[in-house]
């Protein structure tokens, strides 16, 4: 069973390969993520965390919500990470996490795909970022031929430097992680895709506007998903490329 969470597509993509290749079930928890619920997942065969890396760090709110699944039949599971840098130690995290779930830890993967957070920098534009996505693939199948082998999920020393930064997650996110930002300019068509896809249920829509509510984790869909590009964070993304990874052409 691959669970996979996603912001702009990049961990969907990259989970999607490996459930394919694998012949295994994909399962988004966006949506369950956003209901918080507890849930129960069940696979003869193995488990397989796919998300991207927030802080150096899988996102705290997807920590939390594995934290409070049931995880029954096999008990092996491996993690596979998406970033634009390093990992640093997250690895740690994911380790830990297995344990307190009473599974079997088989390491964890990282793959370098294209920058999501137009809050901090530019991102490529989409054609590029298509491009080093499409070229991502052969790591992507190593990694889940490993899998398939039961074998062990190894990063280069490249993705994990800055162990001690992942670390430092939690307070960053406390210090920074804010949405009051995030506004709808003038071109919004009111269609409401922002509202439907963000993992947190932080959207809502009131007189065909969107309103954020505090409770972002600054994953990006929103922005980066918009049809009209009218999703802004202050005046620091007016001009910025937007990021968002669809199928085709991959």
């Amino acid at each position: 069973m691959i669970l996979y969470f996603s912001g702009t597509g990049n961990s969907r993509y990259v989970a999607e390969v490996i459930g394919r290749r694998l012949g295994d079930k994909v399962i988004s928890l966006n949506d369950l993520l956003r209901r918080g619920r507890r849930s129960r997942f069940t696979s003869d065969k193995r488990f397989v965390i796919v998300c991207p890396i927030y802080v150096s760090r899988m996102p705290l709110e997807l920590e939390q919500y594995l934290m409070k699944c049931r995880f029954e039949g096999t008990r092996d599971i491996w993690f596979v990470f998406t970033c634009a840098g390093g990992m640093g130690g997250a690895w740690r995290y994911c380790r830990t996490l297995a344990a307190r779930k009473n599974l079997i830890y088989h390491g964890t993967g990282c793959l370098i795909m294209p920058t999501n957070y137009v809050v901090l920098m530019n991102v490529i534009p989409k054609d590029q970022a298509k491009e080093q996505a499409r070229l991502v693939l052969p790591e992507v199948i190593r990694i889940a031929d490993t899998i398939a082998g039961g074998g062990e999920l190894t990063s280069s020393s490249r993705v994990r430097r800055w162990t001690h930064s992942s670390d430092w997650a939690e307070f960053f996110h406390r210090l920074l992680i804010r949405d009051r930002l995030f506004h709808a300019d003038s071109k919004c068509i009111g269609c409401g895709k922002c509202a439907m896809i963000c993992p947190r249920g932080d959207i809502y829509m009131e007189d065909g506007r969107p309103h954020w509510q505090g409770r972002c984790m600054h994953c990006m869909a929103c922005i980066s998903a918009c049809p009209v590009k009218a999703i802004n964070y202050g005046h620091l993304t007016q001009k910025r490329n937007r990021y968002y990874l669809m199928d085709e052409g991959i």
